[in-house]
């Protein structure tokens, strides 16, 4: 998330140095190998996590990761559809959504190391 936004954060001055000939590569090269980047770093979390969480985690990441693929996929299409351009009104309602969802893992994170396991097992405590 960090890494997303910083790219969001720089994408103007970016351009701006891109148009007038102070930066010789694409300005959309950089964020392109930093969505790929953080694109394996969820998979491969998302994997861990699904292998040693409860479903109560195995819920939280899923929404987290569906947050961060609708983030990738807007800074994608902004990608094809040019630089110069941000579309901060599409973008910025995702990075939204994308902190959200990494808050509610972080919480739903810290209740279930917080809570005993119980007899029940780990469908107690999911309609909260």
């Amino acid at each position: 998330m960090d890494t997303l936004q910083r790219l969001q954060q720089s994408w103007e001055s970016r351009v701006c140095e891109y148009q007038q000939g102070d930066r010789l590569d694409d300005p959309t090269e950089e964020p392109r190998r930093l969505l790929e980047e953080a694109r394996r770093a969820v998979l491969r979390d998302l994997e861990r996590v699904e292998l040693l969480g409860p479903q109560r985690i195995d819920v939280a990441v899923r929404a987290m990761e569906d947050a961060f693929r609708e983030m990738r996929d807007v800074m994608a299409t902004q990608m094809a559809t040019g630089a110069t351009c941000p579309h901060w009104d599409e973008w910025n309602p995702v990075t939204a959504r994308a902190n959200t969802a990494r808050f509610d893992f972080h919480a739903a994170a810290i209740r279930t190391l917080r809570q005993p396991p119980s007899p029940e097992g780990e469908n107690e405590g999911l309609e909260e």
